[in-house]
């Protein structure tokens, strides 16, 4: 009997020397080149066969000219499958069964029967071997085929974007535009067209019990906010609308709503909130252990603190659960939670002993006789000697990377892409109004979750989320709804307002200044309801918003319009992945504070160095904030530490502070002085410092808000 033999295709792009040789394609085509280049070397190992060659022209729907495809086929041999192993199996271990119900009474048929086990489990561990030798051929060329493949659609992918740039512009295009790649690519490759494959039943069939769950998901959702869910998708499809002028209309608004209910989080709100939830218990213990240091480790002459910021953004933590797992439970990532916890944050404590000298005081007696009178005189005098003794230090280093920099590498391609979309729509679970005028993202001093308690210190539940804003800034209400409490709590909200819709979803307003509403009136989504304060227990003037459905907490996070649009971190050439952000360009028209950014920008992604102070050897916080006000002509600030920076500088109120002016932060380590660290403002809230890797950060989070300590100013030439 012949063996049966297995497919593998290798498929090569045939673009013209102009095409190959343009630098956006070069790198994506050597890739695809070298991934074809494996598959065939990897067949071969499994004894290929050529089954011929043939090309064809491809016109794929985003790009303006068709593509040469070469397809080479090649039969490789292969192994039976496991299950076909084990059914030839079959009748011999039921003729040992048979034997075993009645070799009980017989000793010698159980010996004779044991040692015949034996001689067939010789046989088929030899057997295995064989198999497991020929399938770890065919895996390698399966695995070489899916990553040449995956090469293929990047470069076409690229060569469309290259051609059509309107189909590039956010990641949700960008993703429409991957799925289309690679079903007509699959298309291709069996040598279909593309109407065949749609018509496939199996793909059908899947395709609509997909649909179907979806639909069953969201239709809880659909029922209780048909109002918001109908807003979303009609200014959805204006938007498809404006893309897709050359698209039938059947095709857009089929399309538009498949991608609707793609690009959202698939979770239930409850799971979305437990699994961020566990993400800060995490990290609030990791807090809470370093503000216990002292009290854990007593007896040191010095704690030496290398601390590293602690937080994340619950959206990149969910869409990367969303990208990896989809339709997750909280169970279900419980376990991935604490991974990616382990690979964020390293803390290491080691002990170090210095040999130091310090003066001491000793007195001694000794006579004196006068040569000449032979009186003796008794003289005591003191005198100093330095003595050694051990100088204890406690060295505690926190280091984190960004949560982006270790969920990127977890990810494949076709994750990354989704992991992007549902960056850009936060998952589109925003069904509750903005409480501003503005964006609040950047005014987050407090996450939902376990926290610090910033009065007590310690380990608590956070039920809600706090916005810092200025006293008296206008509340407003997130949703429609009855006022069903109005009060005062001194010791915890202070004034406060509850509003209750029919759908028993309740949103809480803590900490106001004022209350503009009474009880049972009827407000509606966007109407001012209070005025910020700092009323009750509060270290500040903020909104505390909390919001519950059927009385469970949820966390307003996700659901609350008015976040920031997302910018994907950017790639440095030193560190990978660091913050970046956009400085107004009207900012920038300070020739003073343009110079200043232009330097410091220099370094984004640059490690963060303890004693770091140059280039070559990376920077630490006031090694860095030196370097730039030196090497950009602002300032010729002289190497120095944070509280040397400090010293030299005017103290600003934070109303007063402008573009250029320095932040100073305490506590951040046990530092000689109180200023520990030390960064650039830049503006809205944002800083530019040596963090781990050097990048921007907002001054908002409640790590920064709790540290910060003063706004300081240098002479300007």
């Amino acid at each position: 009997m012949s063996a049966k033999k297995a497919k593998r295709t290798v498929t090569r792009l045939q673009f013209t020397e102009e095409e190959r040789s343009n630098p956006e394609l070069q790198k994506a085509s050597q890739k695809a080149d070298k991934a074809a280049s494996k598959l065939e070397k990897a067949a071969k190992k499994g004894k290929a066969e050529s089954l011929g060659t043939h090309e064809t022209r491809v016109s794929f729907s985003p790009m303006k000219k068709p593509v040469k495809l070469q397809f080479e086929e090649l039969q490789v041999k292969k192994t039976p499958s496991t299950l076909k192993s084990a059914a030839s199996a079959l009748p011999a271990a039921e003729v040992h069964r048979q034997i075993a119900r009645s070799e009980d009474d017989n000793v010698g048929v159980e010996a004779a029967h044991r040692l015949e086990g034996t001689a067939e489990g010789t046989v088929r561990t030899a057997q295995n071997a064989h198999r497991s030798h020929a399938l770890k051929a065919e895996r390698k060329s399966l695995k070489a085929e899916n990553k040449l493949d995956q090469a293929n659609i990047s470069l076409l992918q690229k060569q469309a974007a290259r051609e059509q740039p309107l189909f590039s512009i956010n990641p949700i295009s960008r993703w429409q535009q991957r799925q289309a790649i690679k079903k007509e690519y699959a298309a291709a490759k069996a040598g279909k067209g593309v109407e065949s494959v749609q018509k496939t039943a199996q793909t059908t069939v899947k395709t609509a019990k997909k649909a179907k769950e979806a639909l069953e998901k969201s239709a809880a959702f659909v029922a209780r906010h048909c109002k918001v869910f109908l807003g979303i998708i009609g200014i959805y499809f204006v938007v498809m609308l404006i893309l897709n002028t050359f698209a039938s209309c059947s095709q857009m608004a089929v399309g538009g709503l498949n991608a609707f209910l793609t690009t959202s989080y698939t979770a239930s709100d409850e799971d979305i909130t437990a699994a961020d939830l566990e993400y800060t218990r995490l990290e609030a213990e990791l807090q809470y252990d370093l503000l216990n240091i002292e009290r854990d480790y007593p007896g040191f002459d010095e704690y030496r603190y290398t601390v590293d910021p602690i937080g994340h953004d619950p959206h990149e933590l969910m869409a990367y659960l969303t990208a990896k797992f989809e339709d997750f439970t909280y169970a279900e990532v419980e376990a991935e939670l604490r991974s990616l916890f382990s690979s964020m944050y390293n803390l290491s404590i080691t002990e170090t002993v210095e040999v130091r000298y310090r003066t001491e005081t000793r007195y001694r007696t000794y006579t004196v006789t006068d040569p000449e009178t032979g009186e003796i005189q008794t003289i005591h005098e003191s005198y100093e000697v330095e003595v050694p003794y051990s100088f204890y230090i406690l060295n505690i280093n926190l280091s984190s990377q960004s949560l982006y920099s270790v969920v990127y590498p977890r990810m494949s391609a076709d994750q990354r892409e989704m992991y992007l979309v549902y960056m850009d729509t936060k998952g589109n679970k925003q069904y509750f109004g903005n409480p501003f005028t503005f964006n609040w993202q950047s005014h987050v001093t407090s996450l939902y979750g376990w926290r610090v308690h910033p009065i007590t210190d310690r380990l608590q539940i956070h039920r809600g989320l706090d916005l810092g804003v200025a006293l008296g800034t206008p509340i407003q209400s997130i949703h429609d709804g009855e006022v069903v409490r109005v009060g005062y709590d001194a010791s915890g909200y202070g004034n406060y307002v509850v509003i209750a819709d029919k759908d028993s979803y309740r949103s809480t307003y803590a900490h106001c200044s004022s209350i503009l509403v009474t009880e049972g009136q009827s407000v509606l989504r966007g109407q001012a309801i209070a005025k910020a304060g700092s009323t009750g227990a509060s270290t500040g003037s903020h909104l505390h918003l909390e919001l519950t459905l059927n009385g469970q907490y949820l966390n307003p996070y996700f659901f609350i319009e008015g976040t920031d649009p997302y910018t994907p971190p950017a790639v440095g050439a030193t560190n990978g992945a660091y913050t970046d952000y956009d400085i107004p360009p009207e900012a920038l028209s300070d020739p003073t504070f343009a110079a200043l950014i232009k330097e410091a920008e220099k370094y984004l992604g640059y490690p963060y160095v303890w004693g770091g102070s140059t280039p070559s050897t990376s920077f630490d916080c006031s090694g860095f904030v030196c370097w730039v006000f030196k090497n950009s002509g602002v300032y010729p600030l002289s190497r120095t530490t944070a509280q040397g920076i400090f010293d030299q500088c005017a103290i600003i109120p934070p109303s007063e502070a402008r573009l250029g002016d320095i932040v100073f932060f305490t506590g951040t380590y046990d530092s000689i002085g109180p200023v520990s660290h030390v960064a650039i403002y830049v503006g809205d809230g944002m800083m530019i410092h040596a963090g781990n890797p050097i990048q921007y950060a907002s001054m908002n989070t409640s790590y920064f808000q709790s540290h910060f300590y003063a706004f300081g100013r240098l002479p300007r030439r």
